[in-house]
């Protein structure tokens, strides 16, 4: 469950900020209620931001390799996490 907890926590930041980036693209489009909707998930990235820092040192100690292991293990359609995604993980903690 650490490992499921941890990856949600992590990756749920990248929602977050394309949210944002499409609220942000629709106020430059000149597209009513954006501004609300920058507010919302702006409020929610700042959240966000605040659970990480609450939980640094969970995140630090998290042992990512065993995690993609772990996934590996199940044979998931693509066997190689995208690149993307491992970008990602990587500044929540030290390490791979």
């Amino acid at each position: 469950m650490t490992h499921a907890r941890n990856f949600s926590e992590v990756i749920n930041g990248a929602a977050l900020l394309y949210n944002i980036m499409l609220a942000e693209r629709g106020i430059e489009d000149k597209q009513s209620g954006r501004e609300e909707w920058a507010e919302i998930h702006g409020a929610s990235y700042k959240q966000w931001t605040e659970m990480m820092a609450e939980r640094r040192e969970e995140h630090a100690a998290w042992d990512r390799e065993r995690f993609w292991h772990l996934v590996l293990e199940q044979k998931p359609q693509d066997p190689a996490p995208h690149p993307h995604v491992r970008g990602h993980l990587a500044p929540a903690g030290a390490g791979g």
